[in-house]
Order: C-alpha cells, then structure tokens, then sequence
C-alpha cells in the first residue's frame, strides 16, 4: 500500500508568465529531482491544487491578475499556516517585500533571483531525499 509519506514532496509553482512557467520549474528540478512539480498560472488554481494535494512548497510570483502573490500567501496560510510560501518578482522594492512578509511569506525573491537563493529555500522545505546530491 502506498502512503502520503511513500509520495514525492510537491512543489507548486504559480505564475501567469507562460516563459516563467516553462523555465522555473526545470531550475527547481535541478535542484529537487525527487520531487513533482505542478504549475498552475492563477491563484485560485493555485489554491485548488493546495486543497486536493498534500503540498510541500509554493513559488509564487507576486504580480498576477485577480490574486496578487501576496493575497495568495495570506490564503494559503489561513488553511495551512506550516506550508513553505515563497513569492518572487521583478519588483524587488520594499513595497513588495514589505506585504509579502505581511502575508507571511517565508521567502521573498528578485526575478531574476540568483540561483543559490532558490537552492537555499528549496533545501530548507524539503526533505533530503527530494533534493539533489
């Protein structure tokens, strides 16, 4: 019998960038080949995948139409206040870091951000076995 804990680690990535969607996720495989990634390009998807899946970590960009990054975290952490939330953005102002980690974001990353960031928060909310040697 397979179990919850037999499943690979999720990790959901939401952006409405079609380029994003392509490129991120292949990053976040190279550095968590055990894990399965989903992509989803809204929030409200977003947080249908959370509902239905046992999710390990959601990248999140911060400028999307009808749910910004930050309402998205503030969603997410009302129903699961222990997920890993990271929201990423070309705007890498105070603004933006100022109401994510009002949200309560646990990460907030430039995009283009430097990939030992993306390693740094990926080996922090996930298990070893789901990350690269």
């Amino acid at each position: 019998m397979t179990t919850l804990s037999d499943q690979p680690p999720i990790v959901l990535f939401v952006d409405d960038d079609p380029d994003a969607r392509t490129l991120l996720p292949r990053l976040i495989h190279s550095f968590a080949p055990q894990c399965e990634i989903v992509v989803v390009a809204t929030g409200i998807a977003a947080l249908a995948v959370i509902a239905a899946r046992a999710v390990a970590l959601v990248i999140a960009d911060y400028h999307m139409p009808n749910m910004n990054g930050a309402q998205l975290t503030r969603a997410i952490k009302r129903a699961s206040p222990a997920l890993r939330v990271a929201i990423v953005s070309v705007d890498d102002g105070p603004d933006v870091a100022r109401l994510a980690h009002a949200a309560a974001a646990d990460y907030v990353l430039p995009k283009p951000f430097v990939l030992t960031q993306l390693e740094q928060l990926i080996g922090e909310s996930l298990p070893p076995a789901a990350r690269a040697p």
